[in-house]
């Protein structure tokens, strides 16, 4: 899983700690939605597409 050391998704506290939250779950989630929201506006796009090409692949 493509996650960066700021994702929500370690942190997110809907899951036991080591379960990674779902795709469809994560487009769903507001912390997730605004995390990838401020990638996008501080240009990290390496981050952005890492994240994107996760919820694609699943």
């Amino acid at each position: 899983m493509a996650i960066s050391v700021l994702s929500p998704c370690l942190q997110c506290g809907n899951l036991l700690p080591g379960v990674r939250c779902r795709p469809h779950n994560r487009t769903r989630c507001a912390r997730f939605l605004n995390y990838v929201q401020s990638l996008s506006k501080n240009r990290a796009h390496h981050i952005l597409i890492k994240e994107l090409k996760e919820l694609i692949n699943k």
